[in-house]
């Protein structure tokens, strides 16, 4: 029989929204421990679900109207009394309306408000800033208790991960060893070049962060991104090594729980970095960092001054890579030397104990 037990959660399509959403799931169910949750989401989310310990059930969205025809019949069969319905879109909304789901949650627009049973209105109810609040309202749980998104990732994976890195460094020729040090650094996004700190920005960081840590520098990122890592890690020169597009989804967020410390800029990649526990230093230009910085004690920013800050900018944008151009490497630098001595201290105390 169909019980107020079963859960269906759209979840959000971009990797950094799907974290983002995390905190009111990890709270939702720490206060209905007895509630099955199942997500909904697109293949390349997958991995990153597996990852996070709070879902019982992970379907697929597939793509095309073949795609909703067969997503709502693997809907159908869950008989899900409940819809968490996470992103905005039309699409979002239509398979848990045509699966006959019966409460439907949700933001309102695109012309899908009746697609909905209750229509949440975000900024109302939460009064709070950051794009994680939002999903706090739709989901019903109290923003007061927000904790940071946290990905456990297993020992075999780290170990696995961890051979792969040490291969390719030691194919071009680094000495390093398995308990050595790495940073990375993550200078794509998906959203386009409006996002991304410069290269020679990022080769500028790289020599400064060789120059002053004993460790190495990892470059990650998609395939797309291959190109745009490997001119990077090229000009860094000796103790850089790119794996952008050398691993799976599940790989990057291992490989990034090996590194002492993380650079991204406002991505997913970023928010993976913070999630799996890295000290992590996200770089802002004309987005807002109030809205979709990273979460986590030990995750900070640098953003550009005097820049009109947006939640969403054009892919391409000559004031927003203006305003990234002008965080000089020096702010950076000095921001992720803060972040990594505050991080040592807080270990040493804690070895002190």
């Amino acid at each position: 029989m169909p019980t107020e037990s079963n859960i269906l959660i759209c979840s959000v399509n971009w990797l950094g929204d799907c974290i983002m959403s995390m905190p009111a799931i990890s709270e939702f169910k720490r206060c209905f421990p007895d509630r099955a949750l199942a997500v909904l989401t697109k293949p390349k989310l997958v991995p990153i679900w597996n990852i996070f310990k709070f879902v019982d059930d992970i379907l697929i969205l597939k793509s095309g109207r073949g795609g909703i025809r067969e997503s709502v019949r693997s809907v159908e069969a869950g008989r899900y009394r409940k819809a968490f319905v996470l992103p905005n879109s039309f699409r979002s909304g239509l398979i848990p309306y045509l699966a006959g789901i019966p409460t439907r949650i949700g933001v309102p627009g695109h012309f899908r408000r009746w697609m909905l049973t209750n229509s949440i209105m975000p900024e109302l109810r939460s009064g709070q800033g950051h794009q994680a609040y939002e999903y706090f309202s739709i989901m019903g749980v109290d923003p007061e208790n927000l904790q940071p998104p946290s990905l456990e990732i297993d020992l075999g994976s780290k170990t696995l991960s961890r051979g792969k890195l040490l291969a390719a460094a030691r194919d071009m020729g680094m000495r390093v060893d398995a308990g050595d040090s790495w940073i990375a650094m993550v200078p794509g996004a998906a959203r386009g070049p409006s996002k991304r700190w410069p290269a020679a920005h990022y080769v500028q960081l790289g020599r400064k962060l060789l120059a002053s840590r004993r460790s190495s520098i990892v470059l990650m990122g998609t395939a797309e991104e291959g190109v745009l890592c490997a001119h990077i890690a090229n000009e860094i020169g000796r103790g850089a090594v790119n794996m952008a597009g050398s691993t799976s989804l599940s790989e990057f967020a291992s490989m990034l729980s090996l590194c002492e410390l993380a650079v991204a800029n406002d991505s997913g990649g970023m928010h993976l970095a913070a999630a799996v526990g890295v000290p992590t230093v996200g770089i802002f230009g004309a987005t807002d960092h109030a809205k979709t910085g990273p979460l986590g004690d030990w995750a900070t920013v640098v953003c550009a001054h005097g820049v009109l800050k947006s939640r969403d900018i054009a892919r391409e944008s000559t004031k927003a890579s203006q305003a990234m151009l002008q965080i000089q490497a020096e702010r950076v630098f000095e921001s992720a030397m803060r972040l990594l001595e505050a991080r040592e201290e807080e270990l040493a105390s804690h070895d002190g104990n």
